[in-house]
């Protein structure tokens, strides 16, 4: 039997028995059991959030890389003229 456990949070060696964490604090109450592991994570909860999530990254690209091209453009046409 192992005398430790890795604290899901931070994942410190917790010696078994040990009312809570060293390293973070974590315990039973604030969440080092399996249902809570993920859950200092910014994960998306779901697949919709995601899509959403990757839509905003596309069009925030585009816009960026319109302004890009724009402002070169820009800078062509003074250069030019």
């Amino acid at each position: 039997m192992a005398d430790t456990f890795v604290c899901p949070i931070c994942g410190a060696e917790v010696k078994v028995g040990t009312p809570s964490c060293l390293n973070c604090g974590s315990d039973d109450d604030t969440g080092w059991s399996e249902e809570t592991l993920y859950d200092g994570l910014d994960l998306h909860e779901t697949t919709d959030e995601y899509v959403q999530f990757e839509r905003r990254k596309k069009i925030s690209r585009l816009f960026t890389g319109s302004v890009a091209f724009f402002l070169l453009f820009i800078f062509i046409i003074k250069f030019i003229f």
